[in-house]
Formats: structure tokens, C-alpha cells, sequence
């Protein structure tokens, strides 16, 4: 949350609603982002003419990038490569390299451009102008504008629709996901595009994916002795063929969900190194040590082949598809400060990514009863 006239931004832990950290950042903050992997936000400082790119793992500020003058809406490309921050003073957007947090392309768009919202895709960028009563389309693979739309009066806010639109209607009958699973139609026949350049990166009907037929594709990593076991993962598939989904939401008249485990191992992909204790970021307290969720996503999701230069098209297109579990040992401590030991065991089994794609399954923790919680 930016506060413009403190010049910080406070760090607001979801689960307690309580402010858990707040840090210095430019001149008069404004737009906020986070990057998909959720390891920086990025906040553009209208008095500074500066974005601010803060480490959530540590809630400081380890980069400032100059853009143009009164920086405001700011967006993440859904690949997490690139922000777009709307420059209200200068008509222009500053296109930032969230690898090397330097400034790589400006793109000019009209009066007082104010909201910026990136397509699902990450092929386009949509722009408010302000003072131009109007809304410019950026291609961002060359970042040019290439579409300019006539909107109401002073246009502030802007935000795009799921996924699928209409040009996945493959068969036209006006629902571009026919059954319901996020997976558009199009992607589900004729593969998903990874990179934006038109070609298919991700073939999910070689998966088993059918765009009748509600399907979900999991990829499971495990760490060092805590492999899953095979007839476990068979009992959850199984579990999901027999859901009550009818046709009343999957077209072709069958039961239940399709899971899809793809791994380099079968249902699993591979083992991960030991942690001892991990969780999801927003639940890990600074006074307990833990991995985060997210540094392992970052270097293990995707087969080893996958996570090669070569695929980086195929690992896009997977992350807009996939679903991450880690088998692991156990989730992050809970912190009581008037305890003698104040970290205190986590005893959970797991821990769902609310909103999100991603699972924690934690096989670690043993009750005095001697069973697995």
C-alpha cells in the first residue's frame, strides 16, 4: 500500500491484517505492482519521477530507476520480464527490464496517460489518457502503439478480462472455455503460445487435454526423502474423475475432473534440495527462518529440459497452465513473542496459494502419536 504523503509503503500481512513492515521509498508514491513470482514491487514515485523496486523477501529497496515525469499506474508482464509505468507528465510509458531494472524502451501514447493493465497473454499493454479522453493499445513486442480507442471523460482506471476472449472460440458458440476449467478452448486444441510471436510453445492436447472436458495439469516436486508415494497420487486422481461435475459443465456429458501429473518422473518431476522449514512468503515471520515457496518455484518449476535457454517459450506457456505442489518437510514456524521458544512448530499438512495456483504438502511434521499431521 502506497502512502503519497509519508513517501513509504506499508507491508500489510494478509493473514492478520496487520502492517508488518513499512519502507522508505521516492517522492509521493502512487501505483504499486507485483511481479508474478512475487519476490519485488515495483512503485512508481510521481514526485521523484523515479519506480522504486522493492525486495519482498526483505522489505528494502534494492533498486530505483529513473522513467519521466509523475510516473503513476505501473503493470507486471505476466512472464514478470518487463514493468510499464504511465508517465502522466511527459505522454509517454517507460518500459523497465526487471532483470537489469534499467529503462529499455519509452513509447508514446497521449495526454496524461494514467492506468496501465497488460493482456493475459502478455502480448499487448492498455493504457488510460487522461487528459485525452481516450486509450492506446501498445504491441509490446515492438512497443509501438497500434490502436488508439476513443473512452468517456478523463479515463483513470483500467483492467483486462481472464485469459480466454473471444478469439479463442474455437467453435464458435460464443464461450471461448466450453467447460469451464481456464484453459481456453484454443490453447486446449491447438497449444498454448509461450512468447506471444503466434506459434505454439506447449502442446496440451498431447497432454490429454479436451476442451469438452474440464482437465487440470499439476506438476509435482518433491524434496529429498519425501517422495510421494505412487498409489497416493493415483488415489487423488481418481478422487477428481469421481467429482460431481456432470454435463451441466462438461460438454461431453462425463463425470468429474481429468488430472494430468507430467513430470520428467512420471506423476512426479523431480527431487528438490532439503529444506527444513518453507512456506508461501506472505506466511513466513522474520523472526523464524524458512525458504520461501517462491525461491523454490523460481529455480525448480518446469523439468530440467524445460528450464533450459532453449525452452523458455515452453516454461512461459506452462506457467499459465500449470499447477505447483511441493511435497516438502514441513510449512514455516508461528511466531509467539511471549514464548520461551518463540518459533513454534507448524504442525500443518499443507497450505493452499489463496488466490493462486500452487500447494504446499508437508509430510514432515509427526504428532506424539507418532502419525504424519
Amino acid at each position: 500500500m502506497t502512502n503519497q504523503r509519508d513517501g513509504t509503503v506499508s507491508v500489510i500481512n494478509t493473514a492478520s491484517n496487520t502492517v508488518v513492515a513499512t519502507v522508505g521509498v521516492g517522492s509521493f508514491p502512487h501505483g504499486v505492482a507485483i511481479t508474478p513470482d512475487g519476490t519485488r514491487a515495483y512503485v512508481t514515485n510521481e514526485g521523484s519521477f523515479t519506480v522504486s523496486v522493492i525486495d519482498t523477501a526483505s522489505n528494502t529497496v534494492v533498486a530505483t530507476v529513473p522513467v519521466e515525469r509523475l510516473p503513476n499506474g505501473v503493470a507486471i508482464t505476466p512472464d514478470g520480464t518487463r514493468a510499464y509505468v504511465a508517465n502522466a507528465g511527459s505522454k509517454t510509458v517507460s518500459v523497465i527490464n526487471t532483470a537489469s531494472n534499467t529503462v529499455v524502451a519509452t513509447v508514446d501514447v497521449e495526454s496524461t496517460p494514467n492506468g496501465v493493465a497488460i493482456t493475459p497473454d502478455g502480448t499487448r499493454a492498455y493504457v488510460t489518457n487522461y487528459g485525452q479522453f481516450t486509450v492506446s493499445v501498445i504491441n509490446r513486442a515492438s512497443n509501438t502503439v497500434v490502436a488508439t480507442v476513443g473512452v468517456g471523460d478523463f479515463p483513470v482506471a483500467v483492467a483486462i478480462t481472464g485469459e480466454c476472449s473471444m478469439a479463442d472460440d474455437v467453435d464458435g458458440n460464443g464461450n471461448p472455455d466450453n467447460d469451464g476449467d481456464g484453459l481456453c478452448d484454443s490453447w486446449e486444441m491447438f497449444g498454448v503460445d509461450g512468447d506471444g510471436d503466434g506459434i505454439p510453445d506447449l502442446d496440451l492436447a498431447a497432454l490429454g487435454a479436451d476442451p469438452n472436458h474440464k482437465d487440470l495439469f499439476i506438476e509435482v516436486d518433491y524434496m529429498a526423502g519425501l517422495r510421494p508415494d505412487e498409489n497416493a497420487l493415483i488415489m487423488v486422481d481418481n478422487a477428481f474423475r469421481l467429482a460431481p461435475v456432470t454435463s451441466v459443465t462438461n460438454p461431453d456429458g462425463i463425470r468429474g475432473i481429468r488430472v494430468h501429473f507430467v513430470g520428467s518422473q512420471g506423476r512426479v518431476d523431480e527431487e528438490i534440495p532439503f529444506s527444513a522449514k518453507f512456506n508461501f512468503p506472505e506466511y513466513i515471520d522474520a523472526n523464524c527462518s524458512a525458504t520461501s515457496f517462491n525461491d523454490l518455484k523460481r529455480d525448480h518449476f518446469g523439468t530440467p529440459a524445460e528450464r533450459s535457454p532453449s525452452q523458455e517459450a515452453k516454461l512461459k506457456a506452462k506457467r499459465k497452465v500449470f499447477r505447483y505442489v511441493i511435497f516438502g518437510n514441513q510449512q514455516s514456524d508461528r511466531f509467539r513473542a511471549d514464548a520461551i521458544m518463540p518459533c513454534q512448530a507448524n504442525r500443518s499438512s499443507g497450505r493452499a496459494e489463496l488466490p493462486g495456483n500452487d500447494l504446499i504438502v508437508t509430510l514432515g511434521a509427526v504428532t506424539p502419536g507418532g502419525f504424519r499431521t
